[in-house]
């Protein structure tokens, strides 16, 4: 089997068998994938660069050593999350701060009072709406650091 039979097998069992999406989830920063560069990879006319290589084991996981040489297991998870799990951590990360702007606007609203936590560290503590809206904006920072600090590690 060759390079481009191998390149399209990891393409078709991907989450994006298609060629228009496989193509966009390769395209980065500093990297293209043209529809016909994939074509011409998969037909063997052009032998695929090492950055297409590259992203090719980043993004979908694949094992670099299988692709060229055909030994060896077809993806690994070395990486420990891949693009997949990592976009849906993210739209849940999202979800969730929205769940709690809408929350947090609703409560300064429509509840007059305040809700008093107890905590060991303190007394009391009063959460308003304000405090919601303060922590979303927190943790939404938090994620934005965290996102660029996991992929500044896959770059």
């Amino acid at each position: 089997m060759k390079i481009g039979n191998r390149i399209k097998q990891i393409r078709m069992e991907s989450y994006c068998p298609d060629e228009s999406s496989f193509c966009q989830s390769m395209t980065h920063d500093d990297y293209i994938l043209r529809q016909e560069d994939l074509k011409d990879y998969e037909n063997d006319i052009i032998l695929a660069p090492y950055k297409f290589i590259y992203y090719l084991n980043i993004w979908h996981n694949a094992n670099i050593n299988w692709v060229l040489t055909g030994k060896g297991d077809k993806f690994i998870s070395s990486h420990g999350i891949n693009l997949k799990e990592r976009t849906i951590n993210t739209i849940a990360a999202v979800c969730f701060i929205y769940t709690f702007l809408i929350l947090s606007f609703l409560w300064a609203k429509f509840i007059e009072e305040d809700v008093t936590v107890s905590m060991s560290f303190a007394n009391s503590v009063s959460v308003t709406g304000g405090m919601m809206f303060l922590f979303a904006v927190i943790f939404l920072i938090y994620w934005m650091l965290r996102s660029r600090k996991i992929n500044a590690n896959f770059k």
